[in-house]
């Protein structure tokens, strides 16, 4: 007789609970619903009944979750770690990033001092070349001036 409790013996209605369940827990639940302070009979426990029923529910709902936690577990620290390292290199791939933007900052500083000196060194030159033109003009008009002025002083000379 002895042997007979602690043998599970579930009716067949909690086939779906029962199959979900490792032997373990469903000995333990049989246990359970056998010695404790107000027992069930074997009859009860046996047949269906709402405390049977009550008691493999929860063992089911208890077993899934921590199944589904176990699982997630190594999933969860994976992804962390991969997101731990993918932030790393984020954060260096933003440095280099600032670093370079930095640099054609600098650059950019540069180029925009050297255009305006540029700038300034044409508007120098272009008047410059605008004098010198204004000369050379000038002395084209004074040219031929000079040459009659010659031809004439070399003209009586010459008689």
């Amino acid at each position: 007789m002895t042997n007979n409790i602690l043998t599970p013996s579930f009716h067949i209605y909690y086939s779906k609970q029962l199959n979900q369940l490792p032997r373990s827990i469903k000995i333990d639940i049989w246990r359970r619903l056998t010695s404790r302070k107000y027992p069930l009979s074997l009859e009860q426990a046996s047949g269906i009944h709402p405390e049977v029923e009550d008691m493999l529910n929860q063992a089911v709902e208890k077993y899934i979750k921590k199944k589904e936690h176990q699982r997630m577990k190594p999933i969860t620290s994976d992804c962390e770690n991969l997101l731990r390292k993918e932030n790393e290199e984020l954060c260096i791939s933003k440095q280099v990033l600032e670093k370079k933007i930095e640099e054609l900052l600098d650059l950019q500083e540069q180029y925009k001092s050297r255009e305006v000196a540029m700038t300034r060194s044409l508007e120098e030159s272009d008047g410059k070349v605008t004098q010198l033109s204004d000369s050379v003009a000038f002395f084209k008009s004074i040219i031929p001036d000079k040459k009659k002025l010659l031809h004439q002083l070399k003209s009586p000379l010459i008689c």
